[in-house]
C-alpha cells in the first residue's frame, strides 16, 4: 500500500515538475520570441528607411544611385517584403538606365524575378499588367533599334564610299585638265612650228 502511495507521489510530482518546466519553458519563449520579434521589427524598419532612400533618389531623378541602394537591399534585406520591394524598383530603374538590348534584357530579368515573389493573384492597379508590354513590345523596339543601328552603319559605309568616288573623281578632273593644258601647249607648238616653216 505504502509503495502504491509512493508510486503515486512521484507520479504527481514528476508531473509537477513537467508542468513547471512546461511553463518556464513557455516563459522562456515567450521573452525569447518577443526579442527575436522587436529585433526583426527594428531590422524592418532599418530597411524601410534605406528604402526610402532610394526612392528619394529616384524620385529626384538620381536613378545610379537608386539602383545601387535597391541592388544592395535585394542582396542584402532579411525580410522579405524589403527585398521583393527593392528588386521590383530595381527592375524599373535597369529598364530607365537601359541603353541598349543587354541593359533591356538584364531589366526584363529582374522584372520576371519580382513578378514570380509577387503574390499570384493580380491586384487593382498591378504593375504586372505591364508585363505582356515588357516582355513583347521592348523586344520588338531592342530590334528595331538593332536594324536602325545596322542601316546607320550601312548608311556611314555608303557614305564614306561616296567620298571616296567624289576624291577619285576630282583627282580624274585635274588629270584630265593637266592632259589638257599639255595637249593645248602641244598644239600651241605645232602652230608655231608651223606658222614659222610658211
Amino acid at each position: 500500500m505504502n509503495f502504491k502511495k509512493n508510486i503515486k507521489a512521484r507520479i504527481i510530482f514528476f508531473a509537477q515538475v513537467a508542468m513547471l518546466c512546461g511553463i518556464f519553458l513557455c516563459l522562456a519563449c515567450g521573452q525569447h520570441s518577443q526579442k527575436i520579434k522587436s529585433f526583426f521589427i527594428a531590422d524592418y524598419k532599418v530597411y524601410l528607411k534605406i528604402l526610402e532612400k532610394g526612392n528619394e533618389a529616384f524620385q529626384k531623378g538620381d536613378f545610379n544611385r537608386a539602383r545601387e541602394i535597391y541592388e544592395i537591399l535585394y542582396r542584402n534585406s532579411r525580410d522579405e517584403t524589403i527585398a521583393r520591394e527593392s528588386l521590383y524598383a530595381l527592375a524599373c530603374t535597369h529598364f530607365i538606365l537601359a541603353e541598349n538590348s543587354d541593359d533591356f534584357n538584364k531589366a526584363i530579368v529582374f522584372w520576371n524575378k519580382w513578378s514570380n515573389l509577387a503574390p499570384s493573384v493580380l491586384e487593382n492597379e498591378d504593375p504586372r499588367m505591364l508585363g505582356p508590354l515588357l516582355q513583347n513590345k521592348v523586344k520588338n523596339w531592342i530590334t528595331d533599334a538593332g536594324t536602325v543601328e545596322i542601316l546607320k552603319s550601312e548608311a556611314n559605309k555608303v557614305k564614306l564610299l561616296l567620298q571616296s568616288k567624289e576624291q577619285q573623281i576630282q583627282t580624274l578632273k585635274h588629270q584630265i585638265k593637266t592632259l589638257e593644258e599639255i595637249d593645248q601647249r602641244i598644239q600651241e607648238k605645232k602652230q608655231e612650228i608651223s606658222s614659222n616653216i610658211e
